[in-house]
């Protein structure tokens, strides 16, 4: 038994029988969660070398200037479906991390993180005719999981310049309250 629910001893032998019946189907519902859990954690540990492989080689392929447009319109389209499928292996990752409580919490400076992750976006913004500013208090320091805060900043920014609108501006503003 689990431990995890205890029910009533009864002299009643429906009751009875009915308490056996529900602690063996927990247990074996909490048995089958734990394969569950084991394996999405073995499968996206397994699949993380061969994601990486692949964007590898096809970010080679990118760089050979004797591909035909047709060619370079279809790799382009394999490296948009790998880089997809290491974001879902990612987010798998994290999942199977927080539930198992993986994450520690630590001093991280905020400022610090915010200013390299706006300088990573600066592309991506520019792609879409639009700009960030910044107003960042410095050294504004929070106790939490840096991977944690910089899954949750990155998905911020993404999500702002993806479904922003075109040829805009966009401001992040730090300091000691907000």
């Amino acid at each position: 038994s689990s431990g995890a629910i205890d029910f009533d001893e009864t002299d009643i032998l429906e009751f009875a029988e009915l308490n056996q019946v529900l602690s063996k189907l927990i247990d074996n519902n909490i048995q089958l969660y734990q394969r569950q859990k084991e394996f999405t954690q073995n499968a996206s540990h397994e699949l993380q070398t061969p994601l990486a492989l692949l964007k590898t080689k096809i970010d080679l392929l990118i760089q050979d200037s004797s591909l035909t447009t047709q060619q370079r319109k279809i790799i382009e389209s394999l490296d948009n479906s790998v880089s997809r499928m290491t974001r879902i292996n990612k987010n798998l990752l994290l999942l199977v991390g927080i539930e198992n409580k993986r994450y520690e919490s630590e001093s991280v400076n905020l400022s610090e993180l915010i200013k390299s992750l706006v300088n990573n976006f600066a592309d991506f913004v520019e792609d879409k005719g639009s700009a960030i500013s910044m107003n960042l208090k410095d050294s504004i320091n929070i106790q939490a999981n840096e991977s944690l805060v910089e899954i949750l900043i990155s998905n911020l920014l993404s999500n702002t310049v993806r479904h922003g609108v075109t040829n805009s501006g966009i401001a992040v503003t730090l300091d000691d309250k907000v």
